[in-house]
């Protein structure tokens, strides 16, 4: 341990004590973020994923079921269940799953970060050093976006940050081993249900090569270390083997690799070669932006100069930027929020160019960070409070504008339904619908023929994308129909049609009067020989 923090002297007077929690920067950040986050939470639909995220949470709650989430019943394996788990959480105490349960889970892992953030760079950087770099995360445009959102990146971003902050912060104090271990193999476990192998692939990656590059590999053959591991192997097997052995190993595998599977389907060598030319300018230049400039710093050979003192802490952000980019880099079909969990990175890295700024002066330094020299703390948060303003008032104003919200469209059809428990789909109808729809929808496969269709149905559910679906196997009139998508469009793309059997015994007058559409009689299968 000594050898490690032989070099920590930042030069900053940071302070290590708990009265760092008490200070008044913390206080504004805190005010910050609830000021960006909590106002206007409702405003935006539903939209994406959150939908489906949040069908899951409320069937968890209503069936009784956390170990496996289900869509209608369905295993839906795309993740491991902690996000579920903190909305339907929200939910149970807020007395239904409604955008708010949906939201406030990512609402609190992004104050969590920012706070934790500060809490880090306290320990090697002064007040000015961690308010600004906490303020930095909470106004990155993408953070921004998803931070308040139902989305898993969020709460993966708060529990894997932490996982690696955590573990250097106990290198700084000087932590006993066992606890610097335990702790941080806790957060990454539960970074592990939260999103799967990205987080133990990033947490050792980036402490592995802090301890290479610091001469300090035998950290990692000591019996505290083992104990964190078995910590980690605890806690996602806690939930792993019950569902395992529920479910089968293969579909372990499936909820663990389907995802990053996912981002290698599409190799052509143009999306390739356009993805590895594209991916870093869309972090540095839409991600980031525009507090990715203040990085330019350290292509200044006077700037690295006067980072001596804080030399370490830097290698050991900047090594846990350098291990997970390639994995975003290189697949193709790797989205930008994927690297979110390493923005606290960045964000630390930006809030010590303007700590330096604001102490230091001198040749070889880059001119413009005269800029932080007077007021530093209040020219950070004038600077944030104008990118957070601007994007909850004027951008989400537009958003908001052109969004679609399915909530009142799901109620009209659901008002057509004498009973509507009894609703069914064929297949899995969309998540956005069945969300709405706050109530079981039961779950048929395609019919092939009337005879497959259950005697008593008598009101069905399914998917239509641009106006097209399977054909029906019997007579049925359209009662509803529900727009699923995202935002306003001249066509639908997404639509989930209600429909009413119309039986043999039954005349057009028993048709109900609210329906519009004529009966739509089922085609007969013409083989190609009848064709000919």
């Amino acid at each position: 341990m000594a050898e490690l923090n032989a070099d920590i002297n930042t030069g900053a007077t940071p302070t290590t004590s708990w009265r760092r929690y008490f200070e008044r920067e913390l206080g504004w950040l805190l005010i910050l973020v609830l000021g960006l986050y909590a106002t206007r939470l409702t405003d935006l639909s539903i939209r994406g994923e959150e939908s489906r995220r949040g069908r899951i949470a409320w069937e968890m709650v209503h069936g009784g079921d956390w170990l496996v989430p289900r869509v209608q019943g369905i295993p839906r394996l795309s993740r491991p269940p902690m996000q579920y788990w903190l909305i339907a959480i929200a939910g149970e105490l807020r007395g239904q799953v409604d955008a708010l349960a949906v939201r406030v889970p990512s609402v609190l892992a992004t104050l969590l970060t920012v706070l934790l953030i500060y809490a880090y760079g306290r320990c090697w950087m002064s007040r000015t050093g961690a308010f600004a770099a906490g303020a930095i995360y909470a106004t990155f445009v993408q953070v921004l976006q998803l931070g308040r959102l139902g989305e898993t990146e969020a709460i993966f971003t708060c529990l894997l940050s932490a996982a690696l902050l955590v573990w250097h912060m106990g290198v700084l104090l000087r932590w006993n081993q066992w606890v610097l271990w335990t702790v941080a193999y806790g957060l990454a476990g539960a970074a592990t249900l939260t999103k799967g192998p990205q987080a133990p692939v990033y947490f050792v990656g980036g402490i592995g090569l802090f301890l290479v590059l610091t001469r300090n590999w035998r950290w990692v053959i000591s019996w505290s270390h083992a104990t964190g591991i078995g910590v980690l192997l605890t806690i996602v097997g806690a939930w792993q083997i019950p569902f395992s052995m529920a479910l089968g190993q293969q579909k372990v595998s499936y909820v663990y690799l389907s995802e990053v599977a996912k981002r290698f389907e599409n190799n052509q060598w143009v999306t390739i070669i356009s993805h590895i030319t594209l991916f870093p300018i869309e972090i540095v230049a839409g991600c980031l932006f525009p507090w990715s400039l203040l990085l330019l710093a350290y292509s200044y050979k006077g700037f690295r100069d006067h980072i001596q003192s804080a030399r370490l802490p830097l290698i050991y952000l900047a090594g846990c930027i350098a291990i997970a980019f390639p994995s975003v880099w290189i697949p193709p079909e790797a989205r930008s929020r994927y690297f979110m969990p390493l923005f606290p990175c960045f964000a630390l890295l930006c809030g010590y160019v303007v700590e330096q700024g604001a102490q230091t002066a001198g040749a070889g330094l880059p001119r413009w960070l005269s800029f932080w020299k007077t007021r530093p703390q209040q020219c950070v948060a004038a600077i944030a409070c104008l990118i957070g303003v601007l994007y909850v008032g004027p951008i989400m104003s537009y958003q908001v504008s052109h969004s679609r919200d399915a909530a009142s469209d799901v109620e009209y059809a659901k008002q057509q339904l004498p009973h509507p428990d009894q609703l069914a789909s064929f297949g899995v109808v969309h998540h956005l619908f069945s969300y709405h729809f706050d109530d079981q929808i039961a779950h048929h496969r395609w019919p092939q023929s009337e005879a497959q269709v259950p005697v008593e149905l008598d009101y069905f559910c399914f998917d239509s994308f641009n106006s097209r679906h399977k054909p029906i196997p019997f007579a049925w009139v359209e009662v509803a129909r529900v727009n699923c998508d995202r935002n306003q469009r001249p066509r639908p793309e997404c639509e989930v049609i209600i429909g009413r059997r119309v039986r043999a015994d039954q005349s057009i007058a028993s048709v109900p009067a609210a329906t519009a559409s004529p009966i739509k009689i089922a085609q007969p299968a013409v083989s190609k020989t009848q064709r000919r």
